[in-house]
């Protein structure tokens, strides 16, 4: 199983599941950077956000075709690049 965390608060949430080894956690957040972590450019609009939004391979591929939960809050100017991470991710 994988967990997603998307921004501040999604990562926070996803960070709680460290403790249990049977997940594979993975941070999407500006400015991020470590294991397992995917950084988004930093963005002055959603519009923006949307269309800087980078290609993840290696998090396509370490999430694969496993159950994954992706946690995200939505009410930053990052929420704009939710979608294009997910359509990377759908399959």
């Amino acid at each position: 199983m994988e967990v997603v965390g998307f921004g501040g608060a999604g990562c926070k949430i996803a960070k709680s599941f460290e403790k249990h080894p049977q997940y594979g956690i993975h941070y999407i957040d500006v400015g991020i950077f470590g294991k397992n972590c995917y950084s988004l450019p930093k963005s002055n609009t959603m519009e923006e956000a949307e269309k800087s939004t980078p290609e993840f391979p290696e998090l396509v591929t370490a999430v694969g075709k496993n159950k994954t939960f992706f946690i995200c809050s939505g009410g930053g100017r990052t929420s704009g690049a939710i979608l294009r991470v997910l359509e990377q991710l759908k399959n």
